[in-house]
C-alpha cells in the first residue's frame, strides 16, 4: 500500500508540476536523505576511531 501511495504522489507531482502537498513530500524526502547521510558519516568516523584508537577523534577534527 505504501509503495502505491508513494507512486501516486510522485506521479501527481509530475502531472501538476508542483503544489503544496507534493512540495512537503519532497522536503520530507530531502530531510530523510540528509539524516541518512549524516548517520553513515558518523558511523564511518566511529569505525576509524575504533581502528586508530581513542585519540583519532582529535586527529579527525584538527589536523595539524
Amino acid at each position: 500500500m505504501s509503495y502505491l501511495k508513494f507512486k501516486l504522489i510522485f506521479s501527481n507531482r509530475f502531472r501538476r508540476g508542483g503544489g503544496i502537498i507534493p512540495n512537503k513530500f519532497l522536503y520530507m524526502t530531502m530531510f530523510l536523505l540528509i539524516g541518512i547521510i549524516t548517520r553513515i558519516s558518523l558511523s564511518i568516523i566511529r569505525a576509524i576511531r575504533k581502528i586508530r584508537g581513542e585519540n583519532s577523534y582529535y586527529f579527525l577534527w584538527n589536523i595539524e
